[in-house]
């Protein structure tokens, strides 16, 4: 009678894969001029930050559009807000004028000292 010998159990080894960071493999980037349009839009109480953050935003959405990057919401969060905004200033704006206007208008006699 043959005797078997026992197989030694062979160790599969698998092959080593590189890992990668997690913050490298989906991470975009998002665009600068959405976050400068956000910014501007809600600091609302300097002048000319509202225009500027309308423009930042149609900037902000044509380089997302062309460059594909991320930030889509926050442009036009940015536009919404410097819209707003713009209006509010326009119509507080007209507000002053007419109230001194009518001011004016009543005041506009000379005073004559006697």
């Amino acid at each position: 009678m043959a005797v078997k010998k026992a197989k030694k159990p062979v160790k599969k080894e698998l092959p080593v894969k590189a890992v990668e960071k997690p913050s490298q493999q989906t991470q975009q980037k998002t665009s600068g001029f959405a976050v400068a349009s956000l910014v501007l839009g809600l600091i609302f109480f300097l002048p000319f930050t509202s225009i500027l953050a309308i423009i930042f935003g149609i900037i902000a959405l044509n380089d997302i559009k062309k460059k594909n990057l991320d930030g889509k919401g926050i442009a036009i969060a940015g536009i919404v807000l410097g819209a707003i905004f713009f209006v509010i200033k326009i119509f507080i704006l007209l507000v002053v004028f007419f109230a001194l206007l009518s001011l004016t208008a009543y005041t506009a006699t000379p005073l004559t000292a006697y």
